[in-house]
């Protein structure tokens, strides 16, 4: 229904006697109602009127308004049809609400303070009345659980290690959050993850804050030809009829690789995407952000040096980010230095403390050394699952240190039980050396390395 957004000072009289008369109507307009949005006139009657139910949890008579403020209001019936009167309330408070955020955006955009003025009049925009009843528990329980399994957008990581612990996958509008040391495959992870999507259709933007975009390209052209990279420059016309004619299936989706500068805000990314959808018409499904710590929160209020409050306002901006758009989001984080000396991760590894930990639905550890790679192999850890039981699980995934991918490893590997380092460190320490039976890929020297 379509208003007019004339409310004469009759009009907003009207309004508050139905409100005074009808405690229901209050109660529900109540939460988004201000002093500052009526007539001067009528200001000190709201407030008053708001003060009184407040002390009181009542509201004031006619007689006790016109004695306090001198104010005669309207002695209205009561209305069974009460719902005109609500979203006349409703129009009316949004109306001034978006009317003065436009006035305080204007004063703060000469300031030069653009992200409060853009969060002021987002914060109008939704002003409104609470509508949404939730959920009756004992109405359709299973279309209830075929709805969340359907509608709550879980997609797979692409790896079934990985799924099999989340339940399938990763949920749209959740934070992901890949942590290692420097120079465990942080990115690796990311690009493996963004052309496993691809592959499955998925419309893919990569956004990166430190590597260039050409590199990163070219990073993804061995994992998606399977050219070593050591040979992507010397075969580029190979490389070149491959993905051109694997680009051609129907089964799969875009990739958009975008550098912007380390210290770049959410509100930049969000900005770079939504041209991005325009310009191309094309509906992005999964942002990758490389990496989470190299970025700045849209308030400039934060001082830099506070990494516990500056990585608390930039995992709840990502994940507000993901919400909005209804999309996959995943970025990485890097592990302290005291990481470098730990075989096994925790949440107190984790850089600028456990603020992000705490808005991350998943966070997964990456585990490399010399000797895993050496192997082929990378150990993951779930450090945190919101909807799964797999926190503390250990995998590992096969990594071709050729074409930089990662994949699951095989089944007929997986029968061939690879001993973990930390399998063989307790082991070692518990003096079962002699359990230690011959695995996949260990050879002397990497058992000497590992203990």
């Amino acid at each position: 229904m379509n208003f007019d957004t004339s409310f004469p000072e009759e009009e907003q009289k009207l309004l508050i006697s139905y409100m005074i008369k009808d405690p229901d109507i209050f109660t529900r307009v109540k939460s988004i109602i201000k002093v500052e949005y009526f007539d001067r006139i009528l200001q000190r009657t709201i407030k008053y009127i708001l003060e009184y139910s407040n002390e009181y949890s009542s509201l004031p008579s006619l007689d006790l308004i016109k004695a306090h403020i001198g104010l005669d209001l309207l002695d209205v019936k009561k209305d069974k049809n009460n719902t005109w009167c609500i979203d006349r309330i409703e129009e009316f408070c949004k109306y001034n609400a978006f009317k003065d955020a436009i006035s305080f955006a204007i004063d703060k955009m000469k300031d030069g303070d653009y992200d409060l003025a853009l969060k002021n009049v987002k914060d109008a925009v939704l002003i409104g009345l609470q509508k949404d009843l939730g959920i009756d528990y004992f109405k359709d329980p299973e279309g209830r659980l075929i709805a969340l399994r359907d509608n709550n957008g879980i997609v797979s990581t692409g790896w079934k290690a990985i799924d099999k612990h989340l339940f399938g996958g990763f949920n749209r509008g959740e934070l992901n959050i890949f942590a290692g040391i420097s120079g465990s495959g942080k990115s690796l992870f990311l690009q493996n993850l963004g052309l496993n999507w691809v592959l499955n259709g998925l419309n893919v933007v990569y956004v990166t804050l430190e590597l260039n975009e050409k590199y990163v390209a070219s990073r993804i052209d061995s994992m998606f030809t399977g050219v070593n990279t050591s040979d992507v420059y010397r075969k580029v016309k190979e490389i070149d009829d491959i993905i051109k004619l694997k680009c051609g299936s129907d089964n799969i989706g875009t990739l958009q690789i975008k550098y912007l500068n380390a210290q770049s805000t959410v509100n930049d990314v969000l900005s770079y995407v939504k041209e991005y959808m325009i310009e191309t018409n094309i509906e992005v499904d999964a942002i990758l952000v490389d990496y989470l710590d190299l970025m700045s929160p849209n308030s400039k209020r934060v001082a830099p040096s506070d990494l516990f409050v500056r990585d608390k306002f930039i995992s709840e901006e990502l994940r507000a980010l993901a919400n909005d758009l209804n999309c996959l989001l995943v970025s990485a984080s890097q592990l302290n230095r005291s990481a470098t000396q730990e075989q096994e991760y925790d949440f107190s590894h984790i850089a600028g403390g456990i603020s992000k930990i705490n808005t991350a639905d998943n966070v997964i550890s990456i585990k490399s050394s010399k000797t895993l790679r050496e192997r082929g192999i990378y150990q993951i850890k779930f450090l945190k699952t919101r909807s799964s039981a797999g926190v503390d699980k250990e995998i590992n995934l096969h990594f071709n240190i050729n074409t930089l991918r990662i994949k699951d490893i095989d089944e007929s590997e997986s029968n061939n039980k690879t001993m973990s380092p930390t399998d063989i460190q307790n082991l070692v320490k518990n003096k079962k050396i002699n359990e230690l039976k011959p695995a996949r890929g260990v050879t002397l020297n990497s058992l000497l390395d590992l203990i």
